[in-house]
């Protein structure tokens, strides 16, 4: 048995059968990419169909910081209940595809796939992985903003080919609607102005020990990601931590706001005169048990 426990912060983190349609070509976008904003964040969605089959992919952005949520919406996607699983995920086709771990559970009636892709190498992420078998799965897929095409097969049906078409200038629109909402939160966190230097945290495994795993859902195998928001004050104490969103279940959100209220410390951001002010920080924190 292999059990193995990831901590990463300011680094980059029964199956139903898919309709052979999906495998045999890429399916025809139904629509233009629609953006919208939902709360705290901010998302692109377009429907792609193929005979009787429909799929909807959101993409969506809760800011820099974190990475993005590629969350695939229909029927003949691989069914469980708030599990991860594994995926072999490529941003260009086949040839670009890597292993990762993908979050199974449902939007409604359907079933969802999340996949946390990352926009850069900067991005906050706390991570718990465990499993009893040896694997090199990343939590976190890597992003090509010039693809065209996305692959994902789920190894047990068969692969999805989704024809994105240019996207540079989609993402960019994700990312101005994204960073809107994070200027109009950190205004109301640091209402001088965003300091020239930003809260970082310390004694990161530390924290990670700390901000654990709950055990009832490790018991019961449920797997998530969390999206949050708090403050950091000047003397480098987390106040006011909410979940933005959890992926699949509250508990997840809730428990790992209370730990970072409770155990996290950080160096305090700074202003232009190098004087510690309080601000708003966001990370993101994903819980895995594969094959368990």
């Amino acid at each position: 048995m292999i059990v193995r426990l990831i901590a990463a912060l300011g680094a980059v983190l029964g199956l139903a059968a898919a309709g052979g349609a999906w495998a045999q070509s890429p399916p025809a976008p139904s629509d233009h990419w629609d953006l919208r904003r939902a709360g705290e964040s901010c998302y692109l969605t377009r429907s792609f169909a193929n005979g009787p089959d429909s799929l909807e992919l959101r993409i969506q952005s809760f800011g820099s910081d974190t990475p993005y949520h590629f969350a695939l919406i229909g029927n003949g996607l691989p069914i469980r209940k708030d599990r991860a699983i594994l995926a072999h995920v490529g941003f260009g086709g086949e040839a670009a595809a890597e292993d990762m771990i993908a979050l199974a559970g449902a939007s409604g009636k359907l079933p969802e796939i999340v996949l946390a892709i990352s926009q850069s190498h900067q991005t906050n992420m706390l991570g718990w992985y465990y499993s009893y078998i040896k694997t090199d799965a990343k939590l976190v897929g890597s992003f090509d903003s010039q693809a065209e095409e996305l692959y994902v097969d789920f190894a047990d049906t068969p692969p999805i080919r989704l024809a994105l078409g240019p996207m540079q200038a989609e993402y960019t629109r994700l990312d101005d609607c994204a960073r809107e909402i994070v200027g109009e939160l950190r205004a109301a966190n640091s209402p001088g102005g965003y300091p020239a230097l930003p809260p970082r945290m310390l004694e990161v495994p530390t924290v990670n020990r700390r901000v654990k795993y709950p055990d009832n859902l490790i018991l019961n195998r449920i797997s998530g990601l969390v999206e949050m928001r708090m403050t950091v004050d000047e003397t480098g104490k987390v106040k006011g931590c909410v979940p933005q969103i959890t992926v699949w279940v509250a508990q997840f959100g809730s428990d790992a706001c209370h730990e970072m209220e409770r155990w996290a410390r950080f160096e305090p951001a700074h202003d232009d005169h190098d004087k510690p002010v309080s601000t708003m920080y966001r990370t993101a924190a994903m819980y895995v048990i594969y094959n368990w």
